[in-house]
């Protein structure tokens, strides 16, 4: 069959084709070669300069993913500075899609941070989503903790923000949710807290169960603690206990443990009970009464008994037996009223509106709501004169 002219034509242009582009992309380097994958970032500050350290994955055949990772740092006026100067000493394009973490320290949580988180947020190198972590210490410690031992999967970062989502002894925040808590007129926000310990350091009661193990030189600790913002600044630490507190008032935390001592009713006497929290129900009104604003909170729980000690050792909780009785469930409720009252006073002593109550009465009664702000000689101070009204109930499980 003989070939028309057309089909001579384009066999001619496949032909050349093939012979520009599959030689340039055998040619072309790998992603590895050209581009450090960054899986964290940590932030420290001295006086005026920033200090940017960087977790990144540099591939070599032969070794493992612990071994690939390699921390990098530079100093720079302001945070932009030194990102620029750490990828044109490491001759790499810097690529942040990976990324899964945000460390800033104390030093830099001290001022506002607002300037650098909007870095971040404008120039679109992190993901919205990113756990945004705060640490006492330096933030050099956290990424290099996160970069040893055990530690260097890095998912046991994220496992422990995860963690922290869903226990009531802390919560995850991101990028995109601090700084849209810190637009609300409150400009209240709050930040997850992980730290250091050298290996022989002992871990808390709270730090036990969430501490990850590292054969480097430092571990990384979670103990359910938090750091309060506002207007962008540091202003508290939120311990594990007010961290407690102030999610048994969420509804997103569904997962505990609650414990209470000198339990005496129709199944224990004078009994150490550990209640485990397996589902929440949280209702919220905001209403003004006669100008008096009140928030009234009713907080459905569902819990089943994980041990209970008395004089003799544990009771055996095998079987069908319903052990919430009056006197238990009295109990656990006068426990978890007593956390929220604790972290309430934390926050009325510090006028961080960290509920947003602002938000919920300036939606169910605006006009009511900036009657009661007007009358204030400081409407900034508007916490103090908000009344909380919470009712626990309890639910037992077998």
């Amino acid at each position: 069959m003989r070939l028309t002219s057309k089909v001579k034509f384009w066999s001619l242009i496949i032909v050349m084709l093939a012979l520009v582009i599959f030689p340039s992309s055998i040619a072309r380097p790998n992603q590895a070669e050209t581009e450090a994958i960054v899986m964290a970032v940590g932030v420290d500050k001295a006086d005026e300069s920033y200090e940017v350290f960087l977790q990144i994955v540099l591939p070599v055949q032969g070794t493992t993913y612990a071994e690939s990772l390699v921390i990098i740092s530079h100093e720079g006026s302001t945070v932009a500075e030194a990102i620029e100067m750490l990828g044109l000493n490491l001759g790499k394009r810097i690529g942040f899609s990976n990324c899964k973490l945000l460390v800033l320290s104390d030093s830099v949580a001290g001022s506002n941070i607002i300037e650098t988180l909007d870095y971040f947020f404008r120039s679109e190198l992190l993901g919205t989503g990113i756990a945004l972590v705060n640490t006492p210490g330096s933030a050099k410690d956290i990424i290099e903790a996160g970069s040893s031992g055990t530690n260097a999967r890095l998912n046991s970062i994220q496992n422990i923000m995860d963690f922290n989502k869903m226990f009531v002894n802390s919560s995850e925040i991101s990028l995109n949710r601090f700084l849209k808590e810190y637009l609300r007129p409150a400009g209240v926000s709050v930040m997850s807290v992980l730290s250091t310990k050298t290996p022989d350091e002992p871990a808390t009661e709270s730090e036990t169960e969430e501490t990850e193990t590292s054969t480097g030189k430092l571990e990384l600790v979670n103990n359910g603690a938090g750091s309060i913002f506002k207007s962008g600044i540091k202003i508290a630490d939120l311990s594990y206990e007010h961290g407690r507190g102030f999610n048994w008032l969420d509804p997103d935390s569904t997962r505990g443990k609650t414990r209470v001592e000198g339990v005496t009713s129709t199944n224990f006497n004078n009994a150490t009970v550990i209640a485990d929290l397996i589902g929440k129900r949280v209702c919220v009104n905001a209403k003004m009464v006669n100008g008096q604003p009140i928030i009234e909170y009713r907080i459905y729980c569902t819990m089943t008994l994980s041990q209970v000690k008395q004089a003799g050792g544990n009771v055996n909780l095998s079987g069908r037996k319903s052990y919430f009785d009056n006197e238990l469930k009295q109990k656990l409720k006068e426990e978890i009223l007593s956390e929220i009252t604790t972290s309430l006073d934390l926050a009325y002593s510090r006028n961080a509106d960290l509920m947003n109550f602002y938000g919920r009465f300036n939606r169910a009664n605006p006009k009511a709501w900036k009657e009661y702000l007007g009358k204030l000689d400081e409407p900034g101070n508007y916490l103090q004169g908000i009344d909380v009204e919470t009712t626990v109930y309890i639910e037992g499980k077998i």
